[in-house]
């Protein structure tokens, strides 16, 4: 007897947005000001923090990382605010990484198939795993 399909129902998801009701202008300056301070904090962690050098790299250690060559201070940040955006930053790129490591994973089941090349998955998972290695020329 053939099993039943499940029908699964879409969850809706919604984000609460809360009116401002009034903001004076020195508020609305020092805001984007700090949001522009922020775009540059986050597009340097991007940067250095997205390079292959940085692979797998804790995203607690993130901010001692990025604050070597960017302080908070040369950009008149709070420290706290600046830690949050680099941790926020560094948290993406390693969903980023596992999320390709994953598609690798895939190619690599997909290119070499069937239990005779079980032993051969093995070793470019393991490969996969180490740092800096390159990956496309075990693909393609």
């Amino acid at each position: 007897m053939p099993k039943p399909k499940t029908v699964r129902a879409t969850k809706k998801i919604s984000t609460q947005i809360v009116p401002v009701a009034g903001m004076t202008e020195s508020v609305k300056t020092e805001l984007l000001s700090t949001m522009g301070k922020l775009g540059i904090v986050r597009s340097e962690s991007y940067n250095k923090l997205g390079s292959i050098n940085h692979w797998s790299i804790d995203w607690k250690k993130a901010y001692s990382e990025v604050r070597s060559f960017r302080s908070p201070e040369s950009l008149s940040l709070p420290s706290k605010l600046m830690e949050w955006t680099v941790s926020d930053v560094a948290k993406a790129i390693t969903a980023q990484q596992a999320a390709c490591t994953e598609a690798v994973i895939k190619n690599i089941y997909r290119k070499f198939p069937g239990k005779e090349n079980q032993r051969k998955r093995k070793e470019l998972c393991k490969q996969l795993k180490r740092e800096h290695v390159t990956y496309a020329e075990h693909l393609y």
